[in-house]
């Protein structure tokens, strides 16, 4: 409510606050997934994976479960970003997500073609592109 009688006092601009409010949006549904993710790869790496057709071994599961880790952190931090106003840790976050997103795209874009993994592997390349294109709005909006 403050922030929209400050935008209509031309105090702050309503791109900004529409932007913001997008990006609170994008991210905490970003989170949502990752968390889920990271917590089935935590308590059950083996069962995460063979939806994809994949078995791993010892060695692979423990990787899959540090993968986990990773997500859950990601994901934790995504949802408290959500409620940051504009800053440079901000847009520096939104960046690494962005990265982050077309490496993970690309990499599961071949492995996909490869061969490695089953239909249900066209999934994460769609969330990993959804995601890669989200985050790359919100950089490029943000420069401009």
């Amino acid at each position: 409510m403050i922030v929209t009688l400050l935008a209509a006092r031309g105090m702050i601009s309503f791109q900004i606050m529409e932007m913001a409010m997008k990006l609170s949006s994008f991210l905490a549904v970003n989170s949502v997934i990752l968390v889920f993710f990271g917590i089935g790869f935590i308590v059950m790496p083996a069962t995460m994976t063979s939806l994809y057709g994949v078995e791993l071994s010892a060695m692979g599961l423990l990787v899959g479960q540090l993968l986990g880790a990773a997500f859950l952190g990601f994901g934790i931090l995504r949802w408290h970003a959500r409620k940051a106003k504009p800053s440079a840790l901000l847009s520096a976050l939104v960046l690494a997500g962005l990265v982050e997103d077309v490496i993970g795209f690309t990499v599961l874009l071949l492995a996909q073609s490869a061969g490695l993994m089953n239909a249900m592997g066209w999934s994460n390349v769609l969330l990993y592109g959804l995601f890669a294109a989200g985050f790359g709005y919100f950089h490029f909006a943000n420069e401009s």
